[in-house]
């Protein structure tokens, strides 16, 4: 089955007043090309995140950096023309027979994750924002360079992409550590109170394959840190950028927050009752889909899935309806 994908280029003028009452219309000026993604191609290519990066000398010449999961990142202008494509370092082999990608065949032979033990995880790109002003390197005087910094769920790790435009391979140079190390080696498991698993909460390791894995990501802007929520887990992790001698990127583990993933909802009468949302399988826990940094309250900002919605928001009808909800089926949402 192919589907067409496409990675929009949305531009809304702040000068249009709009009242308060009436819903605010968004429509692309620009489209990319369609990307055609193949259920059992080696490395197909699926739209996902983009992030903008603002070119501050010249604004014309900014770029939009999206991730393709399987098929890597791909870097578009503000005319919608790709410029680049770049599949993870730890791709599937590509043959000029397979359906194809982006960044073209790849006849190197498969190179999985260092920590798959099947032998059959390979990078995924799954969220990318952009860091400005990044130190690079550690001695006095060391130069800075905006990154594209890009959440790969499939090696559990964060890699980093200097953005160079003068570059005849392309703006994007992975400048990422060969040495950074998995961001969720262990990983905390909350059993759901309605559809029992036989499992006990607490932190367990982490198995690559299980892909329990780095999932959303932003950067705080102004502090060298990003935060990072784990698929299918209740966990945020606040990351430090850290420089290397050698011009590479790294990271440390500097807090970890643990959400818990069932809520407290109030109905419309104001009586409070706990919700547990309804899981597709048993072990797959409501995570963070996606976040981000609030650079003048400086917070964060996390947006739960598996979970309908952030209930808050809930209508009160809606609220009153989950309060009455007793139990779930497998399967179900």
């Amino acid at each position: 089955m192919i589907r067409r994908l496409a990675l929009a280029l949305v531009f809304v003028s702040t000068a249009l007043a709009v009242s308060a009452h009436e819903p605010l219309v968004v429509t692309p000026v620009l489209s990319t090309a369609p990307l055609f993604s193949y259920e059992d191609a080696p490395a197909t290519p699926d739209a996902d995140d983009p992030a903008i990066w603002v070119n501050r000398r010249h604004p014309a010449r900014s770029l939009v950096i999206g991730t393709a999961k399987d098929a890597g990142l791909l870097v578009y202008d503000l005319s919608g023309r790709l410029v680049q494509a770049l599949l993870p370092p730890n791709a599937p082999q590509v043959l000029p027979e397979d359906p194809p990608t982006p960044a073209g065949p790849n006849p190197a032979i498969d190179n999985p994750c260092t920590d798959s033990q099947s032998g059959e995880t390979f990078g995924r790109y799954n969220n990318v924002d952009i860091a400005y002003d990044v130190r690079l390197g550690t001695r006095p005087g060391a130069p800075h360079a905006d990154v594209a910094v890009v959440s790969d769920r499939g090696c559990d790790r964060v890699r980093f992409f200097k953005i160079d435009t003068s570059s005849p391979s392309g703006p994007l140079i992975d400048i990422t550590s060969p040495f950074v190390p998995r961001v969720f080696v262990d990983r905390y498991d909350q059993p759901s109170r309605v559809q029992p698993s036989g499992t006990n909460e607490g932190w367990f390791d982490n198995p690559l394959d299980d892909q329990n894995t780095v999932y959303g990501l932003t950067v705080a802007h102004g502090s060298n840190s990003l935060f990072v929520s784990e698929r299918e887990r209740g966990v945020v992790r606040q990351l430090q950028i850290e420089p290397k001698a050698d011009g590479t990127l790294t990271y440390g583990i500097k807090r970890t927050f643990l959400f818990d993933t069932s809520f407290d909802l109030v109905d419309e009468r104001g009586i409070g009752c706990p919700w547990t949302p309804c899981r597709e399988a048993v072990q797959e826990e409501p995570q963070s889909e996606g976040l981000v940094f609030d650079s003048v309250l400086r917070r964060n900002e996390d947006l739960r899935s598996h979970a309908s919605a952030q209930p808050a928001l809930l209508h009160p009808q809606r609220r009153q309806h989950l309060c009455r909800r007793t139990n779930c089926r497998v399967g179900s949402r």
